[in-house]
């Protein structure tokens, strides 16, 4: 191929590039390095450098200089030959995603007959080429950590923090956040994350597809910060997966068995125990003639109740009837007795026949978590992945892989939001179903179920057109599902019946609290809901085309540039309902509507310099969004137009002659840089800097909502601007000992532009309604530390610890009102929130035996590859504000209770014939420490009441429960469900064939 050839190619693609489409996410390395003659230290120009096992490889240039680029993550042997000279075989060469792996070879003069040399590859300590804060996870690193899903393992690296469907941690405010991981302060939709170079990321549900099958994962990039020119769309993290690819000469089969015990999974006694707090109130002792307060403060009743006998006087029935009647609508079903499982499969290796060269990877999960509280008729979560990748060789220089995920989960959710990663997800540690309603506990229609799929294929061309330069063309199609339905309609024929000693009547009970009925009701002492909730439908969906093209060239000795585009094309539809169906305007309902397909493109163009050690990312990226619609007229935001009551009930969208305008597309050119530079051979400093840009959530663009008696509107504005984040990073990494890496970083994120909710209210409220404007922002503050030992006998492990300031404000009003004295007297809102600062801590500890340790006995040696791995999570508590006087100047007064949690895992490997084996046990709060759940504290306003039985002044703290010497601390009494995260056993076993 002709140079000048090569370079109009490398011009015509180029311009493709910065013209047409492209998608974020490296999933290759490169091999660099210098060959020189031992003695005399002369660069040895022609050695050939080859990669075992593979077509790829080099030859060094007139200085002794080679690089092998486009290489996928993995462990590699160099075969390094040069006429005249020993062959050399460097073994154990690690290759990263996006970074350059480093051989400096010495040869001796020799004779071919001498045969070959064989060295090991040095442990790469400190990265030289990393500009960022960035953690790369390899499959043994991976399979080591005791969690069971892969969204607790991205959870634990420095920066990211699982976000439960309500934060799991006591002090923090019960705002809703949806369910997922946040970096460094984030949301949990300024997080993607990418397979082999494709996005999982759904705006259906506002956040990436987190889930992955582990055992498929041949490197795991995590970075929180300073990410280069190529990744857009996101403003706090990244995860990076590159897949394994398969042997073309073997097959290969992973198996992972994890057998849960039926187990009760909150601390108590059961919802059904007759001795538990609820039960003696109604069914106990003195449930008939009552309950009076001294009985609580001395004889331990949860609080005061009337007695039966009271209750019955001036009714129908017998108070021995009512009690009756409330053991039946309370009536004990089973609830942990059922196992959970996790069940893990992954098959490689080549396609039958050997077609086009190829290899394959299939892989499947099955996770089924039980919930603690039986909620709703389905009382489980499962979650279903099957993932599959195809890399085919047709020719040397082109690989094509095809990658493909799809995700099924069944689930409940209490409701829907705009969040829609609401659903329940069975882990009873983080992610504990919250009982905010304690009433509606045996109400089985107030947790729908709610069904979600994820479904995702990407194919990837890549195409080497020369030694220095390769392109790529990527084109992935992405769509979900959700599926929310009310369960079956209760069937309200009498099949229980109860002897009534007052009128000498059976008189017959329907199977209330079970199905689904619209209409509110409570039991009769008016404490538990047993109908008329979880009234929500959804039947939303979402798909979407990316189209890409990436070109790579190295230029040089020290320019390495990349160039690329994409073009996104999504489409929404979006429907959900609460109510009944069909909507009349008597009847109390929410709907919600929309279906558009806006049009998104993104273009970058960004430089790797390598120079002496000194690496530096520079880049330039433009991101374009047109919303593809034209919206409401909001230039008099007090139109009587947005008046809720005069919208027609059956079909409100679109159906009146509405005053609209076009909305106009928004461009946006990020700059970005990253420099990471050597101080000595085993450490290095590094900074970057960046301006990230990112669409706002759908639902803030396009949402229209009716709410309850038309007493309300909600519209979404496709004219918002996107949200911003510019972000400033330092840090310094170094080595010691050749065992122990050392990084610390610190970050500052300013975030503005982020959308908030404004209530605008007309003079006589004939245009009342809520919508969205760019007003909220926030800055971000940490400090990260990170010791690691990657490598070295008997003990490995890191410890991490994150120090983080989150503040908060707005800037303007939160309600807009046309009548000038109720501006005057509205809340301004640009005052910042002042945090206390919540530092976090947490280590992963392997404890090894060697392969040879102890004695032998028959063949084996017992003591050898045993491995027992801690896993600690500590997290402050911080302070908050106890305040309900509005004194000036009280903030941050009332210290938190900080979480705590150990997990750990013993393994025992075997090796019988071509198998290994691992047999383990994992064990979940190892030391069964309580954490309070927020709502026994909150719900019910027993909030006053808790905070002020406290003894702050004697060292108590929010999140502290009654024990020996605090029996005076007030929670609620529901005992069942104090405590959501026991100690939990699991049993497994590994075999990889």
């Amino acid at each position: 191929m002709c140079l000048s050839f090569l370079r109009l190619m490398g011009a015509v693609s180029l311009l493709i590039a910065l013209f047409f489409s492209s998608m974020y996410g490296q999933v290759a390395g490169q091999i660099a390095g210098k060959i020189v003659d031992e003695q005399t230290g002369e660069p040895l120009p022609g050695a050939s450098i080859m990669v075992e096992g593979t077509t790829w490889g080099a030859a060094t240039n007139h200085e002794g200089e080679f690089r092998i680029l486009n290489i996928p993550p993995g462990t590699y042997s160099l075969n390094i030959t040069f006429v005249g000279y020993e062959s050399l075989v460097v073994t154990d060469v690690e290759v990263f995603v996006d970074r350059t792996a480093r051989v400096d070879v010495e040869l001796s003069e020799g004779f071919v007959e001498l045969g070959e040399i064989t060295v090991v590859a040095r442990r790469e300590g400190i990265r030289r080429d990393v500009s960022q804060t960035q953690t790369s996870l390899r499959p043994a690193e991976i399979m080591s950590v005791p969690v069971s899903s892969s969204e607790q393992l991205w959870a634990l690296q420095p920066g990211f923090e699982f976000q439960g469907a309500y934060d799991a941690t006591v002090g923090s405010p019960a705002t809703f956040r949806g369910v997922g991981v946040q970096v460094r302060g984030g949301d949990i939709s300024d997080t993607d994350m990418t397979i082999d170079g494709h996005s999982l990321r759904d705006r259906h549900v506002h956040a990436p597809n987190l889930r992955i099958n582990l055992s498929s994962v041949q490197e795991a990039q995590l970075t929180t910060g300073g990410f280069t020119a190529e990744q857009g769309g996101i403003r706090s993290g990244l995860i990076n997966v590159v897949t394994k690819e398969g042997h073309r000469d073997r097959y290969n089969l992973f198996l992972d068995v994890q057998y849960t015990p039926p187990q009760q999974k909150h601390f108590g006694p059961s919802i059904h125990d007759p001795n538990n707090a609820e039960w003696q109130i109604f069914t106990g002792e003195h449930a008939m003639q009552g309950i009076t307060q001294d009985m609580v403060d001395h004889v331990s009743y949860a609080r005061t109740w009337m007695g039966w006998e009271e209750f019955a006087k001036d009714r129908p029935h017998s108070a021995e009837h009512y009690m009756e009647k409330w053991k039946w609508q309370h009536r004990p079903f089973d609830y942990a007795h059922q196992p959970d499982h996790r069940i893990e499969a992954t098959l490689s290796g080549p396609l039958p026949g050997g077609l086009l060269n190829s290899s394959a990877v299939i892989s499947y999960s099955d996770i089924k978590r039980w919930f603690p509280f039986p909620i709703g008729e389905r009382k489980h979560y499962r979650d279903q992945n099957v993932m599959g990748r195809i890399t085919m060789r047709p020719m040397d220089d082109v690989r094509v892989s095809v990658v493909g995920q799809y995700t099924s989960i069944l689930s409940n959710q209490t409701h829907h939001n705009q969040f829609g990663r609401s659903f329940y997800t069975g882990d009873h540690a983080y992610q504990m179903p919250p009982v905010t309603a304690f009433q509606s506990i045996y109400d089985q229609g107030t947790y729908i179920p709610v069904d979600y799929n994820h479904f995702l294929v990407g194919v990837t061309i890549n195409h080497l057109l020369s030694s220095n330069t390769y392109h790529e063309f990527r084109v992935s199609y992405r769509a979900s599902h959700r599926e929310a339905l009310p369960m079956r309609e209760t069937d309200h024929t009498p099949i229980h019946y109860i002897y009534d000693s007052q009128t000498g009547e059976d008189i017959g009970y329907s199977e209330l609290p079970h199905g689904f009925w619209i209409q509110f009701t409570m039991d009769d002492p008016g404490v538990h809901n047993i109908s008329g909730r979880g009234r929500w439908w959804d039947d939303s969906r979402y798909n979407e085309w990316e189209f890409g093209y990436i070109i790579t060239s190295q230029i040089g000795s020290y320019n390495m540039m990349r160039a690329g585009a994409k073009i996104m094309i999504p489409e929404h539809d979006y429907w959900r309902f609460y109510g009944t169906l069909p909507p009349h305007v008597d009847q109390d309902y929410r709907y919600y509507q929309h279906e558009e397909s806006p049009l998104q493109m993104e273009a970058f163009l960004q430089n790797k310099i390598e120079y002496e050690g000194l690496v530096a990312n520079i880049g330039v990226r433009l991101d374009y969004f047109d919303p593809r619609t034209n919206w409401f007229d909001f230039s008099d935001p007090f139109d009587s137009q947005f008046n809720p009551r005069t919208w027609p009930g059956d079909s409100f969208y679109g159906t009146l002659d509405w005053r609209t305008i076009d909305v106009d597309p928004k461009i946006y050119i990020s700059p970005r840089l990253g420099v990471s530079h050597p101080i000595s051979d085993q450490s290095k400093v590094f900074f970057n800097y960046g301006h990230f840009y990112q669409t706002p959530d759908f639902f803030y663009l396009y949402r229209v909502q009716v709410g309850h008696d038309r007493n309300s509107l909600l519209f979404g504005n496709p004219d918002l601007e996107m949200e911003k984040t510019v972000t400033y990073e330092a840090g310094y990494e170094f080595s010691f000992v050749d065992l122990f890496d050392v990084q610390v970083s610190g970050y500052y994120r300013d975030n503005t532009n982020q959308v908030s909710q404004i209530t605008t209210e007309s003079y006589y409220a004939d245009a009342d309604y809520i919508s969205f404007q760019n007003t909220n922002y926030s800055d971000v503050r940490g400090l990260e530390l990170r010791l690691s030992r990657a490598a070295g006998p008997w003990i490995t492990g890191w410890i991490a610890y994150h120090y983080m300031i989150y503040n908060e404000g707005f800037t303007g009003f939160e309600f807009n009102f046309e009548d000038p004295i109720k501006q005057r007297d509205a809340d301004y809102t640009a005052e910042e929130t002042r945090p206390y600062p919540r530092p976090s801590f947490r280590g992963n500890i392997n404890i090894i035996t060697p392969h040879d340790f102890g004695p032998e006995i028959f063949g084996q040696y017992i003591l050898a590859d045993w491995r027992l791995n801690f896993l600690y999570r500590w997290t402050s508590g911080g302070r908050i504000t106890w305040n309900p006087g509005n004194i000036p100047g009280i903030v941050n007064n009332v210290p938190v209770r900080a979480f705590e949690i150990t997990n750990l895992t013993l393994e025992k490997s075997v090796s019988l014939f071509d198998t290994d084996m691992m047999i383990y046990m994992q064990v979940d709060n190892v030391f069964n420490r309580k954490t309070l759940n927020p709502d026994a504290i909150t719900f019910g306003g027993n909030l006053s009441n808790y905070v002020e039985s406290l003894d702050i002044d004697g060292g108590d703290k929010y999140g502290d429960y009654p024990k020996p010497g605090k029996e005076y601390i007030q929670v609620q009494w529901w005992d069942w469900a104090r405590f959501i995260n026991p100690r939990i056993w699991h049993l497994g076993i590994r075999l990889n064939i």
